[in-house]
């Protein structure tokens, strides 16, 4: 069947459900313009893809379209399978599994619809014209994700937190002692320079008579952003909060010591990881597992794969130090 007969059996059956929804005395405003078949163009360009993920947002979001119906019952079974009280830690990789497979399925149903879409196993790069966007690569988890994994999150992200219990009760009592400490023990302790954070002028002994006691007092903006972390539902934005976070610890520091200061990697380390205690963020572990299992495999690797792995280290550190070391 041709795509301009598929869009047509589509836009009927739409006007069908909005005709007895009407004579039935029921609003159609929700359907906001997906009953109409949308321009289609062969070759896709940055604009056109905005158009469709637009387009999708609201078909996934509408219980009258096919791609909403779909969406829904996935769902339901989805949480039949692994929420509530069948939640157990070895359901874990078949549910992950699952949501690559309902992915991986959705993507090539909104394919039919929309041709000109890359294939499965295609990367697609599409350069936004304006410098204030950023540049897309098209593959299925960014097209499906953000409709999909706002629905599963909480069952998945359960199965994450029961998988990581042991692992991250170990990381947290250890996150819970040092962060008893004020900004200068605890940072004495990390090993952070005394140039990120010590006032100007100031001995190390004068700023423990003045500062002594306070505590979370550095690189707040930062350590607000990746608390963030456990509120989004998509590895994508998950990573995002992650370079955000370095970003807003770069700024303060070259608000400090100038906007020529370069990162090396035994300086920033230990800044990261003071970010990381101060956030505490109770399921770290399951965090990272969640975006290493779903993440696009080409996010992995340059400037955020080396983010992502910073915090990784960052986790196991806090987790496996040993006890006698600590403050």
């Amino acid at each position: 069947m041709s795509t301009s007969k598929i869009w047509n059996n589509l836009a009927t059956q739409l006007e069908a459900e909005k005709q007895l929804a009407s004579r039935q005395g029921g609003t159609v405003d929700f359907l906001d313009g997906i009953d109409r078949i949308p321009e289609l163009r062969e070759e896709l360009n940055y604009q056109h893809f905005m158009d469709i993920h637009t387009y999708l947002g609201k078909a996934f979001g509408c219980r009258l379209h096919p791609l909403g119906q779909l969406l829904l019952s996935l769902v339901d079974a989805f949480r039949a399978t692994y929420g509530g009280v069948v939640a157990h830690p070895r359901l874990l990789p078949y549910a992950v599994q699952e949501v690559h497979s309902f992915t991986s399925r959705l993507f090539e149903i909104v394919r039919v619809l929309f041709p000109n879409l890359p294939s499965e196993n295609e990367n697609l790069l599409l350069e936004s014209e304006n410098e204030d966007e950023e540049d897309i690569v098209v593959t299925p988890a960014y097209v499906i994700h953000p409709w999909l994994l706002p629905h599963l999150y909480s069952p998945l992200s359960t199965l994450y937190v029961l998988y990581h219990q042991p692992k991250d009760e170990e990381y947290w009592q250890r996150l819970l002692k040092w962060n008893k400490q004020p900004d200068t023990a605890l940072m004495t302790f990390l090993g952070v320079d005394v140039k990120f954070w010590l006032p100007e002028g100031t001995s190390l002994i004068e700023s423990s008579r003045t500062i002594g006691t306070m505590k979370d007092q550095h690189f707040t903006e930062a350590i607000e952003t990746l608390q963030m972390l456990s509120t989004s539902f998509s590895p994508r934005d998950k990573l995002n909060l992650i370079h955000r976070t370095f970003q807003q610890v770069s700024k303060a520091v070259m608000t400090k010591l100038g906007s020529n200061y370069l990162w090396s990697m035994d300086d920033l380390f230990p800044v990261f990881q003071y970010v990381v205690v101060r956030s505490r963020i109770q399921h770290l572990g399951a965090e990272i597992q969640l975006i290493d299992d779903l993440l696009d495999p080409h996010m992995q690797h340059g400037e955020l794969g080396i983010m992502f792995t910073t915090l990784r280290a960052c986790y196991y550190q806090i987790q496996n130090e040993k006890v006698s070391h600590m403050l």
